[in-house]
């Protein structure tokens, strides 16, 4: 055993020196989930409104009967104040007869975007082929399949623009430079902002910025930082209304079991949608990640804090969503369109451990514990799993989606069953869908044909 230790380490110190691998071959690497993930997108991407996209059809009537007022960008949808996405969203129909499959490929250039943030974070933490390796890493987490319900769906542009808000916030918060301290702290300040306004989750950014500053004791930027917090908050509460269908929150103290549960299953959904492995994954590497964290801090290791912030980000959306739905079932923390969150849970858990990892294979000493090594190639294997599984159900998801736009055009008024396959139904939704979609059809918007004609 001792051996096999040996040769393989052998191994992987040849393949990450120079004359291992063609460090021209990594970009293209690299590059490869992202084309993957477009060419599904191209492939199974349907030009049809899908649930809350159906909500975004009376601002496209606003602007085309003379204007939008600004304060209706501020109107509360589910919990969230959509801001931004709206305004993105609302552009792209404006020049593209709303065409979703343009929307799907935006939400992909803004992860691209996020792909060059954590690209230029590496590269501050180390240099060489081990900064490839990663990046490598990072395109396959931030571009795979198994996030397949929010790639084929435009409205998730806004978790995608949360994202890039978040950690755009925590690069510029991390690399403060010796001058113009100012302009890292603005830019910071702004992105966090813009998550914020992006999605309800983007207000934990602050949580993972203000906990920086307190270990850098930085308090004076901790007053500011808190200050603009605090009145983004009370443009978020001004008029804000409870949500119906969500867990209440005197129920986390009556089934605190479940809700830690929840936070597990989110977290290891990013691994397997098994809900019996997710929690005990989610477990181990949140365990695995905290112990990490608390080294880096201990030994001030800065480059390591934006690392640190990330997984921080994730675990606080777990415990944000988990609270107002953590009764709802495994299913629904095991969905899909949480995975765009969670795998930065994991990315964090990979950056964190590989100095020690690189550190170990280089000095010729015994590679890593059996059981870390264990954890982290199951992990792998069920990531792998998880992304194959993504690709049949975007397949399936795409083919529904077919035949609800099919049948849309083929009916003058459609029945529950045409709307059941893209929304929920009801007699009264039924007939504002019905509208809605005259209006489509009428404006040629969506894809939307008049079956009369």
């Amino acid at each position: 055993m001792k051996e096999q230790n040996k040769n393989f380490a052998s191994y992987l110190r040849k393949l990450i020196t120079p004359k291992g691998i063609n460090a021209k071959l990594f970009p293209v690497i690299a590059a490869l989930p992202v084309l993957v993930i477009a060419a599904l997108v191209l492939h199974y991407g349907v030009n049809i409104p899908v649930h809350d996209e159906w909500e975004l059809i009376p601002y496209i009537q606003k602007i085309d009967e003379g204007g939008l007022p600004l304060g209706d960008l501020l109107n509360q949808h589910n919990e969230h104040r959509l801001v931004f996405p709206r305004i993105a969203m609302l552009s792209i129909a404006h020049f593209t007869n709303w065409n979703l499959i343009v929307m799907m490929l935006a939400s992909l250039a803004v992860q691209v975007v996020t792909l060059i943030f954590i690209w230029k974070a590496i590269k501050r933490v180390t240099t060489g082929l081990r900064a490839q390796l990663l990046i490598v890493v990072a395109s396959i987490l931030l571009f795979s399949p198994m996030q397949w319900e929010n790639w084929i769906w435009g409205w998730q542009i806004q978790w995608y623009m949360t994202i890039l808000g978040a950690i755009s916030a925590f690069y510029f918060g991390s690399y403060l430079p010796l001058k113009k301290r100012w302009l890292n702290h603005a830019l910071s300040i702004g992105g966090a902002t813009l998550a914020t306004f992006f999605l309800a989750g983007g207000m934990v950014t602050w949580v993972s910025l203000l906990g920086l500053l307190l270990v850098r004791k930085q308090f004076k930027a901790i007053g500011v930082y808190l200050s603009i917090f605090i009145a983004e908050v009370a443009i978020y509460a001004k008029g804000y209304h409870s949500v119906g269908g969500h867990t209440p929150l005197d129920s986390l103290f009556s089934y605190p079991l479940d809700y830690f549960r929840y936070i597990f299953l989110y977290i290891g959904g990013s691994i397997t949608t098994d809900d019996q492995i997710a929690p005990i994954l989610g477990f181990v590497g949140l365990s695995l990640f905290l112990v990490f964290s608390v080294k880096a801090l201990l030994e001030k290791n800065s480059r390591s804090y934006i690392w640190v912030m990330v997984g921080l980000f994730v675990i606080a959306n777990a415990a944000f969503t988990g609270s107002g739905r953590f009764l709802l079932g495994p299913e629904q923390a095991l969905s899909s369109r949480y995975t765009s969150f969670s795998v930065f849970w994991l990315l964090s858990l990979v950056m964190l451990l590989s100095p020690y990892i690189a550190s170990r294979i280089l000095r010729k000493t015994r590679l890593v514990q059996p059981a870390t090594i264990s954890i982290l190639i199951v992990m792998l294997g069920l990531f792998s799993l998880h992304s194959i599984a993504g690709v049949a159900r975007l397949r399936a998801k795409s083919i529904s989606n077919a035949s609800a736009k099919e049948c849309l055009n083929k009916q003058v008024t459609p029945d529950s069953i045409c709307f059941s396959k893209i929304h929920p139904t009801s007699p009264e939704l039924d007939r504002i869908n019905t509208e809605r979609l005259q209006y489509l059809r009428a404006n040629d918007l969506a894809g939307m044909k008049d079956p009369v004609k």
